[in-house]
């Protein structure tokens, strides 16, 4: 069984809360999101998300979430042409969320990680 995953583009900042001030809450979503079936070969070429435009600042965050049902993490890349493998990138257990700073049109590439 293939992993999945998804990616949401967002802005992250400070804001209040019931307790004070909080960081980290997401401000703003940007672009749609992007689902992705994840397999052994990582994706490459024009099958890679991009990275929308994030506004004034141009950067941004990726939420990159491993969808619980995926039979096994998965390994992102990101950059100008990254190709992710077991040894190139962050690795995401099923059902966990990493938010990776990125800029404007930067590339990510995914790759199943059997274990």
């Amino acid at each position: 069984m293939a992993s999945r995953a998804r990616i949401e583009w967002a802005t992250l900042g400070e804001g209040r809360s019931l307790n004070g001030s909080a960081h980290n809450i997401i401000q703003l979503l940007h672009g749609t999101a992007a689902m992705l079936d994840v397999s052994a070969s990582p994706t490459t070429g024009a099958a890679r998300p991009v990275a929308p435009g994030f506004g004034l600042h141009g950067m941004g965050y990726a939420l990159v979430r491993c969808l619980g049902s995926s039979a096994h993490p998965v390994a992102v890349a990101w950059g100008d042409d990254p190709i992710a493998s077991s040894a190139n990138g962050k690795l995401v257990e099923p059902g966990e969320e990493v938010a990776l700073y990125c800029r404007e049109g930067m590339l990510f590439s995914l790759v199943e990680v059997a274990e």
